[in-house]
């Protein structure tokens, strides 16, 4: 079993020790959830990032799909967030483990990634579609972090650098922080998100249905999950011209009846939280911040 060089570096930049324990331990735990879940494992989904992802098929050759990872609250989420959806917008969660760090998933088929999709309405259609397939409710449940939680980031990026803003202009920081701040205290209709919808994390099921994967699960106001999808796809948004940026949220605002201010105010604030979760995992931080300045010159 080889293990990539992506995977190592990712998993003990956010994981450190534990990371690495993880990484050694990594092929008896893919063989334990093959014979727990009398599973015949195909070959791993490349490029892997934060977690071992292996296409398989089950005792009845139906195909399947095995997520690994370091066993965490995130994992614990994702894998309530997968029940609460319960196929509606999101890949469907056939069995798990939290102990381990265990997920198993349906497999999507041909699973193309919305990133192949070059028409721009298009695509903000299918996410509209998306989101509009996913249970609008809220969940009763403590289990799921709150955008609040999320936006702690912020003091423990500050306390990393003993209080200085580090690599990230201080100026930057305090908006995006302050804007979070206001946002949180003045949502309304919060409901169980994905948290991290965006093209990679959208594939085709069948002809024309398209469902999300990788939930993180967190409670929020809808226009936040707008986001993740207005920054990506990564090498193709800083090249993207303003007017189609632009005509992304105008397109939002339509067919999901988006504030558009709280879009874009979200999505700045985010942004510059997600550039400070990258810096603080060693990740390229950088594309997140460039992301941030373009919502930031719409506000």
């Amino acid at each position: 079993m080889q293990i990539s060089e992506t995977l190592t570096r990712k998993v003990i930049g956010a994981f450190g020790e534990n990371g690495m324990h993880w990484l050694e331990r990594l092929p008896e735990i893919v063989e334990h959830a093959c014979e727990r879940w009398s599973l015949k494992p195909l070959s791993p989904y490349e490029p892997l990032s934060y977690n071992y992802v292996l296409a398989a098929v089950d005792r009845d050759n139906q195909p399947v799909v095995l997520k690994i990872g370091v066993p965490r609250d995130e994992l614990t989420t994702e894998n309530a967030a997968l029940s609460h959806f319960d196929g509606n917008g999101m890949v469907r969660l056939l069995d798990s483990d939290n102990a381990k760090g265990l997920l198993l998933l349906e497999r999507i088929e041909p699973g193309t990634i919305l990133t192949d999709e070059r028409d721009e309405t298009k695509t903000v259609a299918v996410f509209a579609e998306v989101i509009s397939s996913m249970k609008k409710s809220p969940t009763g449940s403590k289990l799921f972090p709150h955008v609040a939680d999320w936006a702690k980031g912020f003091a423990r990026y500050k306390k990393m650098f003993e209080g200085k803003s580090g690599p990230i202009p201080e100026s930057t920081i305090a908006k995006a922080e302050m804007m979070m701040d206001e946002l949180i205290e003045s949502s309304t209709n919060e409901i169980l998100l994905h948290g991290d919808l965006h093209h990679f994390n959208i594939l085709l099921s069948g002809s024309d249905q398209w469902v999300g994967i990788d939930p993180k699960g967190i409670v929020g106001e809808i226009e936040y999950e707008a986001s993740a999808f207005l920054r990506n796809p990564y090498n193709r948004v800083e090249q993207m011209p303003t007017d189609i940026f632009v005509r992304r949220i105008d397109q939002l605002c339509e067919e999901l009846q988006f504030d558009r201010k709280r879009i874009v105010s979200w999505s700045f604030a985010q942004t510059v939280l997600s550039s400070v979760w990258s810096l603080a995992d060693q990740d390229d931080w950088q594309a997140d911040l460039a992301c941030a300045e373009r919502f930031e010159r719409l506000i």
